[in-house]
């Protein structure tokens, strides 16, 4: 694409032809996703669990109905997005009370 914004759009492109050679990097960005929960220095709250919630129905409506260029960014971010929930999830799920 010649323009003044073909800069822009040439990583998009790249991805673009690598459809279909993309898809095991799929559980890295889970694996990442549940890396920034552990990094994180204290439990997160509802709001982080919110916005993780929002990054997957955006990235996984993006990903179905978006457009061509940006669907594997959009499978990226709903991916991370994920991971974060789900390690969440476990975590709640697991949790038994503690003597102090």
């Amino acid at each position: 694409m010649a323009g003044k914004t073909g800069w822009l759009i040439w990583p998009f492109e790249a991805l673009l032809q690598l459809r279909g050679m993309l898809f095991p990097w799929v559980p890295v960005f889970l694996g990442l996703g549940i890396g920034v929960w552990f990094a994180l220095p204290t439990e997160p709250g509802w709001l982080a669990y919110t916005l993780a919630a929002l990054g997957l129905c955006l990235g996984g409506c993006a990903a179905r109905w978006g457009p061509e260029l940006a669907r594997p960014v959009a499978v990226v971010l709903a991916a991370l997005s994920l991971g974060f929930l789900a390690v969440g999830a476990r975590a709640h799920w697991v949790s038994a009370p503690m003597l102090e």
